[in-house]
This record gives C-alpha cells, sequence and structure tokens, in this order.
C-alpha cells in the first residue's frame, strides 16, 4: 500500500519545520549570545530526534497496515533527514 498524502505532507511540514529552526535559531543565537551555541544545537538535535522519533514510532505503530508499509516510511523519513541536514548545513556554514 503506498504512502499517503496526508502521511507525506505532515512529514514535510515537521523537516521544514525543524530546519526553519535551526535556521533562525542559530541568526538569534549568534546575534544574541554565541557562547551559547553548542547548548543550542545539542538541544535542538535532541529536540530533532525525539520529534522524529516519535513520528515514526506513531506511524508504523498506529498507522502502517503492514511490514512494507513501514519499511518505505522509515526509508523516507531517513530521505528526508538526510536531506534536512544537508540544506541547514550548507545555509549555515
Amino acid at each position: 500500500m503506498p504512502l499517503r498524502g496526508s502521511v507525506i505532507f505532515v512529514s514535510v511540514l515537521l523537516f521544514v519545520t525543524l530546519g526553519v529552526a535551526w535556521v533562525k535559531g542559530y541568526d538569534f543565537v549568534m546575534k544574541h549570545a554565541p557562547k551559547a551555541l553548542p547548548r543550542f544545537y545539542f538541544l535542538l538535535a535532541l529536540m530533532r530526534v525525539l520529534l522524529i522519533a516519535t513520528w515514526t514510532a506513531c506511524y508504523v505503530l498506529l498507522v502502517s497496515q503492514s511490514a512494507d508499509e513501514s519499511r518505505s516510511f522509515v526509508v523516507m523519513i531517513l530521505i528526508m533527514y538526510v536531506a534536512m541536514m544537508t540544506v541547514t548545513l550548507i545555509i549555515r556554514h
């Protein structure tokens, strides 16, 4: 069974939101408290992992109807994560 459009939309929205939070937060922290940048990065990395893991677990445990659907969702999430990290690192470094 292919992934639903709403699931893909919510996944993309989650990653866009996390990417924008990183870029805007980085600018804000660099402007107001550059020494706090490692703490900001750690907290945002923790939030990223928790939100993405929670979204993935909820989908796999509550929505997915087959192992193949779960696998394709996890692969999609991993590809989106790599894309988000690549884009945000290119923008900020």
